[in-house]
């Protein structure tokens, strides 16, 4: 009996010891929880802002002058808006923003072979 009584003592040591131990890295792991929840909300309202900017309907007409500044021949630019129109009824910034990367894109794939 005394055995298991020295036992217990020195695992309700053994507890007490490890949870103190282990107390200030589970804080450490909350602030650090805290901080990247932060810092992912801060880039959520960030990107959000600039995503209803850049989905603002614009004409044709501009649609087709920004994808031939950036380097579309006019009978291109004329089928992509085409294209466009086809799928969702509209031009926006962000549907111009999408084809020019997907020129640099197929323009960074000629240059790399």
């Amino acid at each position: 009996m005394e055995n298991n009584a020295e036992i217990m003592d020195l695992l309700n040591d053994l507890y007490e010891n490890i949870s103190e131990a282990i107390k200030p890295i589970l804080d450490a792991i909350e602030r650090l929880g805290k901080s990247l929840a932060n810092t992912f909300l801060e880039a959520w309202e960030e990107v959000k802002y600039n995503m209803n900017f850049f989905d603002k309907n614009i004409s044709r007409k501009r649609f087709i002058k920004l994808l031939m500044s950036v380097g579309y021949q006019r009978n291109t630019a004329n089928k992509i808006a085409w294209k466009y129109h086809k799928e969702k009824g509209k031009y926006t910034l962000l549907d111009f923003l999408i084809e020019n990367q997907k020129k640099e894109d197929l323009k960074n794939d000629m240059v790399g072979n």
